[in-house]
């Protein structure tokens, strides 16, 4: 089987595993998940300056508590946005503080910058003072991770890596043994799991 069907294959799986989260159970579940990156942050990097992270989409880790650390610490916060054509990835800093209004709906279901914000350069980076908390559909525990197919965090980290720290949010419904990986999957450095 190719590499590639067995990303869709898992994709289905995953998927079909977080359909039997409740809404309570993901509240619940994200609020320790957030809540163990907050303690990842303040113990491991206190000098972040600047969290790369994502609006949530209706399957994955809420992260607007980790949104809300970031902005109440004076720590910057930026969101990806997805444009173009072909369509690519870039992190634009939200202005203090960070609010759901001043984001606009993607045709995908997430919520992101607006075009007039503008985009960060990643070069800009210190690793010692950037985080990215990245999403994923399946995560393994020696730092394999399955996106959506887009391939728009691989691109990403592809040029950025050296300039950040990025660390993965999942539910435990979403760890596998391993995920399938190809030459222009990039791992993550820690994974949070609830």
């Amino acid at each position: 089987m190719s590499v590639n069907r067995e990303k869709q294959e898992l994709r289905v799986r995953i998927k079909e595993r977080l359909q039997a989260l409740t809404p309570q159970e993901r509240r619940e579940r994200s609020t320790f998940i957030c809540q163990s990156v907050i303690r990842y942050l303040e113990a491991e990097f206190p000098q972040v300056r600047l969290i790369l992270s994502f609006s949530s989409m209706p399957d994955e880790v809420d992260t607007r508590m980790i949104m809300h650390w970031a902005d109440t610490h004076a720590v910057a916060l930026a969101l990806p946005r997805i444009s173009g054509t072909p369509a690519s990835m870039s992190f634009h800093r939200l202005p203090f503080p960070a609010s759901d209004q001043s984001l606009v709906r993607h045709p995908y279901g997430f919520y992101q910058p607006p075009a007039d914000i503008p985009e960060l350069a990643c070069t800009a980076y210190d690793p010692t003072q950037c985080i990215m908390i990245v999403p994923g559909v399946a995560f393994d525990l020696h730092g394999g991770r399955l996106g959506h197919g887009g391939g728009f965090y691989d691109r990403y980290l592809g040029c950025c890596r050296p300039f950040l720290t990025p660390i993965g949010v999942c539910f435990a419904e979403q760890i596998v043994q391993a995920v399938p990986r190809e030459a222009h999957d990039h791992p993550i450095t820690e994974l949070f799991r609830g």
